[in-house]
């Protein structure tokens, strides 16, 4: 699984769950699994 599939699953999970910002958080929950930051 690549990074950007992982995103874009992670990301539909939380939209399917009503959170507001579900691309951002899917990106700052994977950063901080990966050990390194959004940027």
């Amino acid at each position: 699984m690549t990074i950007a599939e992982t995103l874009r699953r992670a990301s539909q999970r939380l939209r399917e769950a009503s959170v507001p910002n579900d691309l951002m958080d899917a990106q700052t929950l994977l950063a901080s699994a990966m050990g390194c930051d959004r940027t």
